[in-house]
């Protein structure tokens, strides 16, 4: 074989093993990329699968505590003392770690008793509409996120409509700080670059990990009810940040 054509051969050859080198990487690549988004997908599901329940255990527990009130004060035929049922909703408060405070208002929203001192002389900073909400009765209604002013934290404010037999009718409330809420799902969202986000059904931010101070109490475009509700992972532009990203919603 004459040079030339030994030349020509040995290019040819090499040209056929970066081909092949080049196809194998770029298989190899895919597989990894595929792989990569698979455990994406599997963990944005988990976590938003956990952060379902246990918010759903930390907003049903006080609910359950505002619903057991008349039940806890008493609804008979004789009106509750202001001072016995403040004193009352202090011991249920020292016994319950799922709220900061916990309340009963007038229909006009001041305090009728209370469990902190405190929160006795002032109304709590409690959205008009979320109150006329929760006196017709449609059950437990959210307010908030909102700054208290006694404490100077974001707090949600969990509001529901009770009747205390002979006493009247009044609004149960709890206060819920957005730390606390933070802290149940702290465990929940501990992977790296995952971000977790409690919304209201209108896109409202009430909570986020990490914590955004720009955006709590901001309404987020697109809402997260745009996403299957079943917690199914889908591909959407990031919320928080300016790239696709794997998101997944539970109501």
């Amino acid at each position: 074989m004459s040079p030339r054509l030994l030349r020509i051969a040995v290019v040819l050859a090499t040209l056929a093993i970066l081909a092949g080198l080049l196809a194998s990487t770029a298989l190899l690549l895919g597989r990894m990329r595929a792989t990569a988004e698979d455990n994406a997908r599997a963990t944005v599901e988990r976590v938003a699968g956990a952060a379902e329940a246990a918010v759903n255990r930390s907003f049903l527990a006080v609910d359950g505590a505002l619903a057991g009130l008349p039940a806890i004060l008493g609804a008979g035929a004789a009106p509750l003392e202001r001072e016995a049922a403040s004193r009352m909703l202090r011991e249920l408060n020292f016994q319950n770690l799922g709220f900061r405070d916990m309340g009963l208002l007038l229909p006009d929203g001041r305090p009728w008793a209370t469990a902190l001192p405190a929160s006795r002389n002032r109304p709590p900073p409690i959205e008009a509409a979320s109150l006329a909400e929760a006196r017709r009765g449609t059950g437990l209604v959210v307010s908030g996120p909102v700054r208290n002013p006694l404490t100077g934290e974001w707090a949600l404010f969990l509001l529901r409509g009770v009747r205390l037999g002979a006493t009247g009718e009044f609004v149960a409330v709890a206060e819920l700080p957005v730390t606390l809420v933070g802290t149940l799902l702290g465990p929940v969202a501990e992977a790296t670059g995952l971000r977790l986000t409690v919304e209201t059904t209108a896109g409202r931010l009430l909570v986020s990990l990490p914590h955004d101070e720009a955006r709590i109490g901001q309404s987020l475009t697109p809402i997260a009810g745009i996403l299957p509700l079943d917690g199914r992972a889908t591909r959407m532009r990031g919320r928080f940040v300016d790239q696709a990203v794997f998101a997944a919603a539970r109501p």
